[in-house]
C-alpha cells in the first residue's frame, strides 16, 4: 500500500512568513496602481515583480502587453499548426523551446534578460524554417510542372 504524506504546515503560517508578506505587498501595490498603467514604466524599472504577466503589465503597460503577448500567441499558434506538416528537427526543437519559455513567462520575469531573446529567436527560426520548407516544396512542384509541360510538348 502506498502512502503519500505531505507536511501539514506547508502553507500554515502565512501571517508570519516574511516572503509571503512581501509578495502580498507587491501584488497589492500592483492592483492599486499598476492595473491602471496603460503606458508602462519601461523595461527593468520594476525589479521586485517576479510574476510573468504582472511584469509585462508593469513594464510595457497595457498598450505594450497586448501586442507583445498577441504576437507571441499568434506566432506560436502558426508554429504549432504546421508542426506535423514539416517534420524538421529544428522546427520541433523550436516548439519545445517555445513551450518551455511560455511556462517560464507565466512563472517569472521574462521581459528583462536573455529569456525574451531566447523565445523570439527560436520562434523566428522555427517560422523561418517552415517558410523555407514551404518555399522548397513549391519550388519542387514548379520544377516538376515545367518538366512535365516540356515533355508533353515533345
Amino acid at each position: 500500500m502506498l502512502c503519500f504524506c505531505f507536511p501539514t504546515n506547508l502553507l500554515g503560517d502565512v501571517q508570519n512568513d516574511n516572503s509571503a508578506q512581501i509578495r502580498q505587498a507587491i501584488y497589492q501595490g500592483f492592483f492599486e496602481s499598476g492595473i491602471y498603467n496603460f503606458i508602462g514604466d519601461g523595461l527593468g524599472v520594476n525589479d521586485t515583480v517576479d510574476a510573468g504577466i504582472l511584469s509585462f503589465i508593469l513594464d510595457l503597460g497595457w498598450i505594450g502587453t497586448l501586442p507583445y503577448l498577441g504576437s507571441l500567441l499568434i506566432s506560436g499558434v502558426l508554429l504549432f499548426i504546421n508542426l506535423k506538416k514539416y517534420s524538421d528537427l529544428f522546427i520541433n526543437i523550436s516548439c519545445a523551446v517555445l513551450i518551455k519559455s511560455i511556462a517560464f513567462f507565466l512563472a517569472a520575469r521574462a521581459t528583462a534578460g536573455i529569456h525574451g531573446v531566447i523565445i523570439w529567436t527560436f520562434l523566428s527560426m522555427g517560422l523561418a524554417g517552415q517558410q523555407y520548407l514551404r518555399h522548397e516544396q513549391n519550388l519542387k512542384t514548379d520544377i516538376g510542372n515545367l518538366l512535365r509541360d516540356n515533355l508533353k510538348k515533345d
